[in-house]
């Protein structure tokens, strides 16, 4: 027990026996293959290095990580990636989810999710489950420019704004009544309520 191997003349390099644990290399001292640009050492007290020349191959079914994986570089992962969290960006509003050459394919969210879009959040995407998609409060869905939209403009008020012209081709029902200041025209008019102000056909 705690047996050691003391290697050169000066023993700068030790292997030491620890009881039904395993063997313990001292210092910083470095297990080197091949060549001295391929190793596994003890930069510090806390942290263990691997370096290689290129590449760090590990084969095997499945890779346990038990701690914040820090990647700095580029990184490509084959296969699907399962993830017990979310997975975070270092930094806000920076980093992008593919890019304009690689682009991601589908996306699939569950019952009730959000997304949130802007620093704050000040705009949300819900999923209504069987429904649709809610955008929150009175939020616009924008057309072109800012000038062009729908949004709920009040409890129960939807609103069609837009600059000059909003054109519906196709056939319009309205089950409740029609105001308005302007005018109504092209084409015919059936109604089985009243018809009030000016109508030009």
């Amino acid at each position: 027990d705690a047996g050691v191997i003391n290697l050169g003349d000066d023993q700068d390099v030790t292997l030491t026996h620890v009881a039904d644990t395993g063997i313990l290399l001292n210092s910083t001292r470095q297990l080197q293959f091949n060549d001295s640009s391929q190793y596994i050492a003890a930069s510090s007290a806390a942290d263990l290095d691997i370096a290689a020349t290129t590449d760090v191959n590990i084969e095997a079914t499945t890779l346990d990580v038990n701690a914040a994986l820090d990647v700095s570089g580029t990184s490509t992962l084959l296969g699907a990636v399962t993830t017990g969290g979310g997975i975070l960006s270092d930094t806000t509003n920076t980093d992008a989810l593919g890019t304009s050459g690689v682009t991601w394919s589908d996306i699939y969210l569950g019952d009730g999710a959000v997304i949130n879009l802007g620093e704050d959040q000040d705009v949300t995407l819900t999923h209504v489950a069987d429904t649709g998609v809610l955008l929150n409060s009175t939020r616009k869905i924008q057309f072109g420019d800012a000038g062009t939209f729908i949004h709920q403009s009040g409890d129960g008020v939807l609103t069609i704004t837009s600059d000059t012209t909003v054109d519906i081709n196709g056939a319009v029902v309205f089950d409740g009544n029609v105001s308005g200041v302007g005018t109504l025209g092209s084409g015919n008019i059936t109604s089985t309520g009243t018809i009030q102000g000016t109508v030009i056909t």
